[in-house]
């Protein structure tokens, strides 16, 4: 990996898919349990269920507003949409490429991908996703400055783009050069977990995808732990994927609680976890 490349890191924040007729239990009733049980802090008190048309907003910011050459620098990107949303990162109006060896691989560009080669119906009406994520320049230099940095958010029909423009100063720094890409294979990196979902509330009877994609060098290994804490064995109901996320098929209520994904190579271990919450029809 390359250490000026920009590097996309990019965190789910919520991903809440509800049944046109409602849940039971009602929300009220269970919220405090749902906490007990370790759910993330970020529960909110109201949930809408607006799914009669795609909606999406995005929202771009960055965490210094006169970075200095030679340093780094962050953006975020807030998005909102139904269905599903997937973002795309823009520098002057042409995506940005994080592939080092071909030029025509946008795969890593976007960060929620809408998954067309599954059953898993995580793009339509009955979804609201909320995703927050981040993009790191490891190293600016003042050739960056005045570009117009763009965070494209797209929603079934809907799509919607903020920009922000980098204004980049000199600094003690900006007479050094960036360091020099080195290959692969002399790379030695921690794991990290870039994207993932911290809380899934789904309809009892669907099906479940639970992000931990990852970088490292080497490949990180993944592996999952269910809410009892032992290892998740795959099977007819649970499958873990090429790109490490965990597939629940035809959610039960005993399915409820934290699932934990852990991304591990010989320079170190890292882990997140993801909340289930269950819903069922109000009708039933």
């Amino acid at each position: 990996m390359t250490s000026h490349v920009p590097r996309i890191i990019s965190v789910v924040l919520l991903l809440v898919v509800i049944s046109h007729a409602g849940c039971s239990p009602t929300r009220s009733a269970n919220v405090t349990r749902f906490k007990k049980m370790g759910a993330p802090s970020q529960v909110p008190n109201e949930i809408s269920t607006d799914f009669s048309r795609d909606h999406v907003r995005a929202t771009i910011a960055q965490n210094r507003l006169s970075p200095t050459a030679g340093g780094s620098m962050e953006f975020t990107c807030d998005v909102r949409g139904s269905p599903t949303p997937s973002i795309l990162w823009l520098k002057n109006g042409i995506p940005i490429d994080f592939s080092e060896d071909d030029d025509d691989d946008m795969s890593q560009n976007y960060i929620v991908p809408l998954d067309h080669k599954s059953n898993l119906r995580i793009n339509d009406h009955s979804s609201i996703v909320n995703v927050k994520a981040r993009l790191v320049i490891p190293c600016i230099t003042m050739k960056d400055s005045g570009s117009i940095y763009a965070c494209l958010a797209t929603a079934g029909t809907k799509k919607n783009i903020d920009y922000t423009q980098l204004r980049v100063s000199e600094g003690r720094d900006h007479l050094f050069a960036c360091p020099t890409p080195q290959p692969e294979s002399l790379v030695a990196e921690p794991p990290e977990i870039v994207t993932f979902v911290p809380l899934v509330m789904q309809g009892m009877g669907r099906d479940v995808k639970l992000y931990c994609q990852t970088r490292g060098s080497p490949e990180p290994m993944i592996s999952w732990y269910g809410p009892n804490g032992n290892a998740v064995m795959e099977g007819p109901r649970f499958r873990i994927l090429a790109d490490g996320s965990l597939v629940i098929s035809r959610l039960t209520w005993s399915d409820m609680g934290e699932y934990k994904c852990k991304a591990e190579n010989l320079f170190g271990e890292v882990s997140k976890e993801s909340f289930v919450y269950p819903l069922t029809d109000d009708k039933k």
